[in-house]
């Protein structure tokens, strides 16, 4: 918010970003981008229901289905059994029913029907409200549709998208399950609180010291240019992905206890 007053306060920048947007790619992108952030937000937003202890965010309300669904093991997208084989009530070796997938599906030529018809229903719902949001564009603003067609693109494929999570996601488990049974779509979702934040204080924490090392070492030169150059160097050599799992591991212990 502060960003927004202070660009719309300031004539050059406001310019700048009315250029940018101008672009119907650099539009596509922010829409994205904007999207992801979102979804981020509503993660960071807890509270407690009535006489529970439990916190939930509401990004878990709105994935309470996958979030509430008690598997056995892994099951492969979009199924309706597991994938590993085990002994049935009737003694007999099968694969198990998936807990959330409806009773009345038992093979895949019923699944299939379901999916399509799901998704179906998703597109036209997706259509409807991608209709209205065109005529409210046409009649209360002055944005030009024609000239917008990536970016409106994009947002009826992210309705699309979100629509079709809504309407799947009470009947099956749309990445499948690992191997503890949990949703694989739901962790991944939730895993993009952890990105925004791990990106952000990094970002955060490396900005200061790079930027006066950066200083010392073009103003003093020599020697202290060398020393900065081979700490550099030294911490340029550590793999980075085992500096990124240990940070993950650190910021995700913190975020569940907050």
């Amino acid at each position: 918010m502060v960003a927004v007053v202070k660009i719309r306060g300031n004539e050059l920048l406001l310019q700048k970003w009315q250029k940018i947007f101008a672009q119907p790619l650099a539009l596509s992108a922010f829409i994205v981008f904007a999207f992801y952030i979102l979804i981020g937000l509503s993660d960071s937003i807890h509270f407690r229901l009535d006489n529970n202890t439990t916190t939930y965010s509401v990004l878990d309300r709105a994935l309470l289905p996958a979030l509430e669904a008690e598997e056995k093991t892994y099951s492969t997208p979009l199924n309706f059994e597991q994938f590993s084989k085990e002994y049935l009530d009737n003694g007999l070796r099968g694969r198990v029913h998936l807990n959330l997938v409806s009773a009345d599906i038992t093979n895949a030529s019923d699944n299939t029907k379901n999916l399509l018809g799901l998704s179906t229903n998703a597109l036209f719902y997706a259509l409807a409200i991608f209709i209205a949001f065109i005529l409210f564009l046409a009649k209360f603003t002055t944005i030009n549709t024609k000239d917008n067609r990536p970016a409106l693109a994009t947002v009826f494929v992210l309705l699309f998208f979100c629509t079709w999570v809504v309407l799947l996601m009470p009947n099956y488990h749309i990445l499948g399950t690992d191997k503890a049974g949990i949703d694989v779509f739901y962790k991944a979702v939730k895993s993009i609180r952890t990105g925004m934040v791990f990106g952000l204080l990094t970002t955060l924490l490396a900005l200061p010291p790079a930027i006066i090392l950066g200083l010392m070492a073009g103003y003093f030169k020599g020697k202290t240019d060398d020393v900065i150059q081979y700490i550099y160097t030294t911490i340029n050599a550590i793999p980075g992905i085992l500096l990124i799992a240990a940070l993950v591991l650190i910021l995700q212990v913190y975020m569940d206890e907050h």
